[in-house]
């Protein structure tokens, strides 16, 4: 072996290993950055539901932010308060949404959280705060709860054809 074989061998490892570096550099701002995205909706999330909890403890403060329509009847305070601590139940739901999206809750713990979303969309009360509020969140948050509202309600005429089938005369 000569000498120009060996440099030649020695350049084409330093190749590689420039190569593993790039690509570990890569995939480490690729993570960082999904972390900042990930804080940073987590942090509107946050703030958003303080200045939600502002209504919830002073539901009359609803008339004067013009906020009736989309949470209930003015003066109505239980209604008021109900409407906003489910509003703020939703955005939790999106943001753990949108974590997992984002690759920052793992798949099994995704599961479990989406049956736990599940059920509670089952709610007629949820449901009917989500009907009008629906149009405020993330798109593929929002194709979710209609998919799992839907799903739900499938259920329950399943499950209801099966105790009334038709022509039994029940």
């Amino acid at each position: 072996m000569n000498t120009e074989f060996i440099a030649l061998i020695l350049s084409g490892i330093n190749l590689i290993v420039f190569l593993v570096s790039v690509i570990f550099l890569y995939r480490q701002i690729r993570q960082i950055d999904r972390s900042i995205r990930g804080n940073t909706y987590q942090t509107l999330i946050y703030d958003g539901s303080a200045i939600s909890r502002i209504f919830v403890d002073n539901p009359e403060l609803a008339d004067l932010w013009g906020t009736v329509e989309y949470v209930g009847r003015s003066g109505d305070h239980k209604q008021i308060r109900q409407a906003w601590v489910i509003t703020m139940m939703m955005d939790h739901y999106e943001n753990i949404f949108f974590q997992h999206e984002q690759g920052c809750i793992p798949d099994e713990m995704w599961e479990r959280w989406a049956r736990h979303i599940s059920n509670v969309f089952t709610s007629a009360n949820v449901q009917a705060q989500w009907s009008k509020a629906r149009d405020v969140y993330y798109g593929p948050f929002r194709e979710f709860v209609d998919r799992t509202i839907s799903e739900h309600a499938q259920s329950l005429e399943h499950r209801e054809h099966k105790q009334n089938p038709i022509g039994t005369g029940v």
